[in-house]
């Protein structure tokens, strides 16, 4: 029996792979859309406490920062990918029902099947429990929204204790979207040391920052691979993934280290990022 082929939206480069971002979330969902919303599915989510209503039918896809919400009858399939998540899409669908010990959501219709596996996260929601999950309702505006505000962001980082720009770009209680990989390229364009602390920057700059990161979460939505660099081959980044090598802008050495309690890298130039030591 022939192996139904399976279309992989694996992330490519080994670096993207490491945490999806909120643009890899943004560009699942937008090949997941054509093939289930308005369909009826049959859904299987083996880890929950009880078997998943089935069949069901797909009314809408949203994306809040790194957090993928599938509407279906009466219920929303919440899923963070984490570090090991991935989405596969099988057409045609295959004779086996899913399985897996690795697989957390399977919304199979008469042509396609979409399969989760290995995202830490992968729960139905009421939909009434949405605004109120300790974790979603915490989020702050996604900062790929086309009318997201700035000035609301600016003014969420400051309200929380002063840390460096790096753990506050990461903190997505303050904007949802940004990765490790997109803050890091945020800063060096901004031309911010991803070590400042942000009680020393001017909103102005904090916002330039983020203005800077939510252009790059954008851009790379339609893109196969994450690139930042303008005019460069895909999967061309500017400094993450660099440390010892020359910055792309000038040679200096680009230099790295981990930031913060939960210990993120952070690369950075140190001539095309001075270090801001005093206040704005």
């Amino acid at each position: 029996m022939a192996v139904a082929p399976t279309i992989e939206w694996a992330i490519e480069s080994s670096i993207e792979s490491a945490m999806p971002e909120g643009d890899t979330i943004h560009r699942h969902a937008a090949r997941l859309r054509p093939v289930l919303v308005g369909r009826t599915v049959d859904l299987v989510m083996p880890r929950l406490p009880r078997p998943a209503p089935t069949p069901v039918t797909v009314t809408g896809i949203d994306v809040h920062g790194k957090h993928l919400l599938i509407d279906v009858s009466d219920a929303v399939i919440h899923v963070h990918l984490g570090m090991p998540g991935r989405w596969d899409l099988q057409t045609p669908v295959p004779r086996r029902p899913p399985g897996g010990r690795d697989l957390r959501v399977a919304l199979t219709t008469d042509t396609v099947r979409a399969t989760c596996r290995r995202a830490p996260v992968a729960e139905l929601l009421a939909p009434d429990r949405v605004s109120r999950h300790p974790r979603l309702a915490r989020l702050g505006p996604d900062l790929a929204d086309p009318d997201v505000d700035l000035d609301e962001v600016v003014a969420r980082a400051r309200s929380r204790p002063p840390r460096s720009l790096h753990e506050t770009l990461l903190d997505q209680t303050i904007a949802a979207g940004l990765g490790n990989v997109l803050a890091m390229e945020a800063s060096h364009l901004a031309r911010q040391d991803p070590r400042t602390r942000v009680d020393r920057l001017a909103d102005v700059d904090l916002s330039t920052v983020y203005a800077l990161g939510r252009r790059q979460l954008v851009d790379n939505i339609t893109r196969r691979r994450r690139t930042t660099v303008p005019g460069a081959p895909p999967g061309t980044l500017w400094v993450s993934g660099r440390d010892q090598r020359p910055c792309r802008r000038c040679g200096t050495t680009v230099v790295g280290t981990s930031l913060g309690q939960q210990a993120r890298h952070a690369a950075w130039c140190p001539s095309c990022q001075p270090l801001c030591a005093g206040p704005p």
